[in-house]
């Protein structure tokens, strides 16, 4: 590891710290009616609308706006996990995701669910991780964000609410398991994104330079990059799909996807 002063050091169990300052502050919905008003009030509106409402500045460039969607969805929604190791909607028990989702209606991206300790002192559970707190029962939020499309643009098409069967999290331990095994065999550095069913593992952390320790094959501290856990882009793509079987999305629905990007992006081919 380079010995640079402008390397930072990450504590495991280190959380991504950003927010929004805005003069909205929504408590957090007490109910499931409460939290669906509130879905049901963003759905159709643009980020940049939203940004407005909110009284927040909208970052011109993409680079610039990383997690700004997800982070203005949790402010209209009444978020209040904030970085805690817990579902977003605490007293709910619901974790909140935003999928960004192409005009052919697949996930742009992996979806981050939690920050992952490469570093343990000991073996924890499956079931008594905060990983498996969040995936128990979860909210997905669907952002419009075709590639080239301005983050302003970006624009809320739907939600739905997901619960992982027996399967589905039976695959997950199993994906928490053999990364665990490789963590407590000395190997974290060889975990990779082409490892685990649902769930990956990958570096997750505010820039390149940041890193944390790990124990190596001969027990003495290593370094590499903090890591985090997340949803597979196959497996957000197929809850998707799953959705638009259950309501009867039709290829002129996808086609109406397709006018709204040539709407906003009239430059771009459709």
């Amino acid at each position: 590891m380079n010995n640079s002063a402008d390397i930072k050091i990450a504590n495991d169990g280190w959380q991504y710290e950003n927010s929004l300052k805005s003069p909205l502050v929504l408590d957090p919905p007490k109910d499931m009616e409460q939290l669906l008003q509130r879905l049901n009030a963003i759905v159709g509106r643009s980020v940049n609308e939203l940004a407005v409402l909110a009284g927040v500045y909208m970052p011109e460039q993409s680079r610039q706006s990383r997690g700004y969607s997800g982070q203005i969805i949790e402010l209209f929604l009444g978020a209040d996990a904030s970085n805690q190791s817990l579902p977003d909607f605490v007293d709910l028990g619901i974790e909140l995701k935003t999928i960004p989702v192409s005009s052919d209606f697949t996930a742009r991206e992996t979806t981050f669910i939690s920050a992952a300790s490469i570093n343990p002192e000991r073996y924890i559970p499956f079931e008594r991780t905060s990983l498996y707190s969040k995936v128990r029962h979860m909210l997905f939020v669907i952002l419009f964000a075709p590639k080239g499309l301005p983050p302003a643009e970006r624009r809320i098409l739907g939600y739905f609410f997901f619960q992982p069967d027996k399967d589905q999290l039976a695959i997950m331990e199993q994906d928490y398991n053999e990364f665990n095994e490789l963590i407590f065999s000395g190997r974290a550095h060889e975990i990779n994104g082409t490892m685990g069913n649902i769930l990956q593992m990958r570096p997750k952390a505010l820039d390149s330079l940041t890193y944390t320790p790990v124990r190596d094959t001969e027990g003495n501290t290593a370094w590499t990059t903090p890591r985090g856990y997340y949803f597979r882009q196959a497996f957000t793509t197929s809850l998707l799909q799953s959705l638009s079987a259950s309501q009867g999305l039709q290829p002129d629905d996808l086609a109406h996807l397709k006018e709204l990007q040539h709407i906003l992006m009239p430059s771009e081919p459709s």
